[in-house]
């Protein structure tokens, strides 16, 4: 019997730029798979491998594998109601006036959502 640990974390750990390119299918460098429409699985490559796999990850995804891996975890869980680690950044969320969403779904064709996130200040 194979058993592989995954670490479960909050989705508040992604920016709004990583979660639009997860939602698209378009996140470089990594493997993934959506977690209907809470999160996502993503596979944490072994040690030797890490490094090529983070040259084209975003920041927040660089942060997530590299404390998975080094703790031995082989997937993360991305989760909207997964926890927080305080060893990671987290990324609020920022409801948009009605102006600013108008704006953003004609050019995204209604794709943005009605959120974006920002860095929370570091405490």
């Amino acid at each position: 019997m194979e058993i592989h640990k995954m670490l479960c974390l909050s989705t508040a750990h992604l920016t709004f730029s990583t979660r639009t390119l997860l939602e698209q299918d378009e996140l470089p460098g990594s493997i993934f798979f959506p977690k209907d429409i809470h999160g996502w699985f993503m596979h944490v490559p072994e040690q030797q491998l890490l490094q090529d796999t983070l040259v084209d990850a975003p920041t927040d995804v660089r942060d997530c594998l590299t404390l998975a891996c080094a703790r031995g975890f082989q997937w993360l869980m991305f989760d909207s109601d997964g926890p927080t680690m305080d060893e990671l950044p987290m990324y609020e969320e920022i409801n948009l006036d009605a102006a600013a969403t108008e704006a953003l779904d004609r050019m995204t064709m209604g794709y943005v959502s009605k959120v974006l996130l920002q860095p929370l200040p570091q405490v």
